[in-house]
């Protein structure tokens, strides 16, 4: 919760318990104080729909107040259930906030669209990149097609339409142009979401990188995403058969139209960074690094298998499915940073990780670096932005871990900084100082 948040709920039910009698002051001066809090909460936080109790018990307060007519016990009462149920609405849906970034450089944003010449697609695509000023620059939201893809983010979650209406307060970056980024010579990150999902669930990784002086490119997969929104107002719609689904396809069929869609995943990525390139000279001819979640994870292992440019990946929790057979039996010829939710979780079948460990035997037997890394407690969720959206969404049948989101996205950014800058700086991998978390754990095979 923001600061004016806990403020005017705090000084709402002090004015409440306080108001005995028509003269009571300290009454008077709480009430004053809600005021105050409310209106400052109003014009820099925002309106928040789970404070809709809160809100009418301060109306009610107030025209008591100015009818100089005391509280009865029943209003009381009332008064400390309803803000009660805002506190528990605020807690259950909070403000979504990332973790303060680490880096010396504020996070500007810009979103542009690519045209594909390959698979003749649209992709929505979204860059972070380190600014040195970013006084007089507007903020930017976190999702800008929030009233069409909220109501998505809460269908999907069973929910009311409304019920995200408050991330239309979430603005973590500065509106920018990337040609007012640093100049540095770093490598360029691509990141790619998971199945159903949307550009901005990286956003908690590409905002600490690029505070740390990195690009980062991310697009939309139209067709795989959860809804992209094209320039022209077109909307384009997850589509399961991009996934096999609900077709009745043999497992070898299914596991083809992964595959298949983990390698035009992987030229989505190609086609972003050319775009970029050719909108931004400056960016040319540098090396790449890529990471992605769930499906993501998997299309970028594909990605770098095949592209002279690509120094590494870093796998999120990675769905192995739409790894090539060739990658499964050779592994890759590039750095893998793998970081796992726990087994006891069961978000993926044991074949998942069966296949990691044919890639890491295959990497190891080669000398190429490879390292895993298992959360304890983390659920598939957790490697996203969509578990800020609820701290408690495991209670609902999600697949979010008990631990507590930020956690672990403390973990994968360090761990993701330390692989990263190793590889923009050329240094051994092997000689890294890996800070160690104790929420993490050794992976166990579990039926």
């Amino acid at each position: 919760m923001f600061i004016f948040e806990i403020g005017f709920i705090f000084f709402t039910f002090l004015s409440v318990i306080s108001s005995k009698s028509k003269k009571n002051s300290l009454a008077v001066v709480t009430l004053i104080l809600s005021t105050i809090t409310l209106l400052l909460h109003l014009f820099t936080e925002g309106f928040r729909w789970q404070f809709a109790f809160a809100y009418c018990v301060f109306c009610v307060l107030l025209l008591l107040n100015l009818r100089k007519t005391p509280l009865s016990n029943v209003v009381k009462v009332l008064s400390v259930i309803g803000l009660g149920l805002s506190l528990l609405l605020a807690i259950m849906l909070p403000n979504l906030i990332h973790n303060k970034n680490t880096g010396n450089y504020a996070v500007g944003s810009y979103s542009f669209q690519v045209e594909a010449e390959l698979t003749k697609r649209s992709l929505p695509t979204k860059v972070w990149f380190p600014i040195e000023n970013s006084q007089n620059l507007q903020k930017d939201y976190w999702i800008k097609s929030y009233s069409e893809i909220g109501p998505q983010l809460a269908k999907l979650a069973g929910m009311p339409k409304f019920i995200f209406q408050h991330l239309t307060n979430a603005k973590p970056t500065y509106l920018s142009n990337p040609v007012k980024a640093v100049n540095s010579a770093k490598p360029i990150v691509l990141l790619s979401h998971g199945r159903g999902a949307i550009k901005e669930f990286n956003a908690f990784m590409a905002q600490e990188l690029a505070s740390h002086g990195y690009v980062v490119l991310a697009p939309d997969h139209t067709g795989g995403a959860l809804l992209s929104i094209l320039n022209d107002g077109t909307k384009i719609a997850f589509d399961p058969k991009e996934f096999g689904e609900n077709e009745n396809l043999s497992p070898d069929a299914k596991q083809d139209r992964v595959q298949n869609l983990g390698m035009r995943w992987a030229n989505d990525l190609d086609e972003v960074l050319n775009n970029f390139q050719k909108q931004f000279p400056e960016y040319r001819n540098r090396k790449v690094i890529v990471g992605g979640h769930s499906t993501g994870g998997g299309s970028t292992m594909q990605y770098c298998y095949t592209r002279a440019n690509c120094l590494g990946v870093i796998g999120l929790d990675p769905w192995f499915e739409p790894v090539s057979d060739e990658i499964l039996k050779l592994g890759l010829s590039k750095p893998l940073l793998s970081v796992f939710s726990d087994p006891y979780e069961k978000d993926f079948e044991p074949i998942n990780h069966q296949r990691f460990k044919n890639i890491e035997k295959a990497m190891q037997a080669n000398n190429v670096f490879v390292k895993e890394v298992v959360i304890a407690k983390s659920g598939h969720l957790d490697y996203c932005d969509a578990a800020l959206l609820s701290p408690y969404s495991y209670l609902f049948g999600q697949d979010k871990g008990k631990i507590k989101t930020r956690k672990v996205m403390q973990i994968i950014n360090q761990h993701a900084l330390d692989f990263i800058n190793a590889l923009a700086e050329g240094n051994n991998l092997q000689t890294i100082q890996w800070q160690t978390f104790p929420e993490e754990m050794n992976w166990v095979d579990v039926e």
